[in-house]
């Protein structure tokens, strides 16, 4: 397209992704620190409370009250995370 700059970078991510394409956040880390620090923040709180639920530390219910989502949220985020160690 005439007039429009084409900018051309090479796509390393970040700690959060491998590349921005496949990145799962929903502003960009560099553009949005903000955004990132408490994404970063409730992620850390969030394996904290999966790695009790595994141990047998809590229960399932107490859990998902804790993190705010449905016991088969959680159960599923249980199984994404045992599939990825």
């Amino acid at each position: 397209m005439p007039g429009v700059p084409v900018t051309s970078y090479t796509d390393d991510g970040c700690e959060v992704s491998p590349t921005c394409l496949t990145c799962p956040l929903a502003a960009c880390r560099y553009d949005d620190n903000q955004f990132y620090r408490v994404w970063h923040r409730g992620r850390g709180a969030r394996a904290q409370v999966l790695q009790q639920v595994q141990s047998g530390g809590i229960p399932l219910l107490q859990a998902s009250g804790a993190l705010g989502i449905t016991v088969k949220s959680l159960k599923r985020a249980l199984a994404k995370d045992r599939y990825l160690a």
